[in-house]
Formats: C-alpha cells, structure tokens, sequence
C-alpha cells in the first residue's frame, strides 16, 4: 500500500510541471502514468486532467507570489534579471540586498529591446 497525502501528491504533480517541464496533457494523456497514478489520484480526490492541473499550479504559484509579498513587504529589495529563459517566458530573480535570492517570478509578457 503507498501512503501519501494529498498534499504531497500535488506538490509533486506542480514540481513535475515546474522543475521537469512535463506538459500539462502528460498527465491525462500517457497511458503508463494513468496506470500508476490514477489510483491514487482519484483515492485522494485530485483530478490529472489538464485543466485541473493547470489550475493547480496556478493556484500555488499565486501562493508562493503572495508568500514572498508578504516576506519583501517594507524592506529593501532590487530586482535582477537572469539570462535565463524557459518556454518563452523570461524569469526574475527578487533579491535581498545581502544579494540571497528569495525567489523566482516569471514574466508573463516578453519584451526585447535593441541596445546600439
């Protein structure tokens, strides 16, 4: 018997999305991973369609953002841009001034500039 809760399922579920970049439809559409994690799912009451993961990762994205707005509120922060870009969306690290990067929001317009 696998003993997870519901909680970490989905932890897992955004941190596959996120970190792995497995698309949204993978979990809905891969026969070998409805095999698997299925059962689970519908014992803990969590949808693997794309819409509904979708919606999750959304939902704790906006977490983690009112998180960090509530840890950045009054004090002194610079924002510095990484060079990094995944899936057309360019990323902005939100710095301490003692330059210890607290996390990571993702841009959701992309914008070029021409430097002459």
């Amino acid at each position: 018997m696998i003993n997870i809760e519901r909680a970490e399922f989905q932890k897992t579920i955004v941190k596959m999305v996120v970190e792995d970049l497995v698309p949204l439809s993978f979990f809905s559409t891969s026969d070998g991973y409805k095999t698997i994690a299925e059962p689970i799912a519908r014992q803990l009451g969590v949808s693997l369609q794309r819409d509904a993961v979708r919606a999750l990762v959304i939902a704790k994205a906006k977490a983690a953002k009112d998180q960090l707005k509530d840890i950045l509120c009054n004090k002194a922060v610079f924002l510095k841009m990484d060079g990094a870009t995944r899936q057309h969306t360019s990323f902005v690290a939100v710095s301490r001034c003692k330059k210890r990067v607290l996390g990571i929001l993702a841009i959701s317009n992309l914008q070029t500039s021409e430097i002459y």
